[in-house]
């Protein structure tokens, strides 16, 4: 039975992305310099070293003029150039982009133009063109909601982070005064950094991350916590750390130059749902496993702690070498 539950385990980690903030959307930035001018730039998220096949499609009466430069930055393909529009310009005009429909990524466009009106818009896989200048109902909701929700799930270190918890702290109110100390934690740096407040550089954070991770699984192996409130302050001080990571990637999205409060609330609140959602999964798991055989929950718990601690190290390693 403890081979099958640590099968079992292995199986659902496995199913996890192994890198976390590998899930980003698209985004097209259209910039008016002069009347009817524009700069382009046009950044796909690289995923395992390669990029989404999606090709953007601007509106007839666009010609290009000049050529396009293309990089390879921060996990995105990148290319930028200018075009220019027929007298009628961009308003009313139709955008789409090739080949999204058979994704699973969004893509943000943002329009600034030049008397400093600003537009930003959403295409989906299920809503691959749209007109510019009809408003869309919610925008912000639509757009960071789902990234937030998209981003924790998809994030297989801050999972393991919270799976840790889970295993660390046992009962209901602790665990929940506990998930709340890291929801706060998390959601300071997230804003201080969102807002240009503070900087930190990404490649130490990540680290910092994984090695958090490490140590959270080695306190859960140990089975003893100790007073809970040197609990809330571990997990607070972790949480600033999660929060920087949560906002390197949500920079890599691009934040509105306005209203970049309710974004950042809107990502926030998908990133606490998300976390909702695997916390009660957990729980679930754990308590029809309880149900199932008697007593089985703290091997599966052990087990747990040695699989995410393995991951930690793992991750530590190869964040430590990606920057020295």
């Amino acid at each position: 039975m403890k081979s099958l539950f640590f099968i079992l385990l292995c199986a659902l980690w496995v199913a996890l992305p192994v890198n976390a903030h590998e899930v980003r959307p698209a985004y097209l930035m259209l910039e008016e310099t002069a009347d009817n001018q524009f700069s382009v730039l046009w950044k796909t998220p690289v995923t395992g070293g390669y990029a989404p096949r999606i090709e953007l499609v601007l509106p007839e009466g666009c010609e290009q003029k000049s050529g396009t430069f293309t990089e390879v930055r921060d996990g995105a393909y990148i290319r930028s150039r200018t075009m220019a529009c027929s007298p009628e310009g961009l308003d009313g005009r139709e955008i789409s982009v090739k080949g999204l429909s058979g994704t699973l990524i969004d893509v943000i466009i943002r329009i600034s133009w030049k008397d400093g009106r600003e537009e930003q818009l959403l295409l989906t896989p299920d809503q691959t063109r749209t007109v510019i200048g009809t408003p869309q109902k919610d925008t912000r909701a639509r757009m960071f909601l789902p990234m937030g929700i998209t981003h924790i799930l998809e994030g297989a270190d801050h999972l393991a982070f919270v799976m840790c918890l889970l295993l660390f702290v046992r009962r209901f109110v602790p665990l929940l005064k506990t998930i709340t100390a890291f929801t706060l934690s998390h959601s300071i740096t997230l804003f201080l950094v969102s807002l240009g407040i503070i900087s930190v550089p990404a490649a130490p954070v990540e680290a910092m991350i994984a090695l958090s991770i490490v140590l959270l699984a080695a306190e859960a192996l140990r089975n003893s916590p100790g007073p809970i409130s040197g609990v809330w302050k571990m997990t607070f001080v972790f949480g600033l750390l999660h929060g920087l990571g949560f906002a390197g990637a949500l920079q890599g999205i691009g934040l509105p130059e306005s209203g970049v409060l309710p974004a950042l609330l809107f990502f926030n609140l998908g990133v606490e749902i998300g976390q909702l959602i695997f916390v009660l999964s957990v729980l679930a798991i754990l308590g029809g496993l309880e149900r199932i055989r008697a007593g089985s929950r703290p091997v599966v718990e052990r087990y747990t702690a040695n699989l995410v601690g393995m991951a930690g190290v793992f991750w530590v390693i190869t964040r430590v070498t990606a920057f020295i």
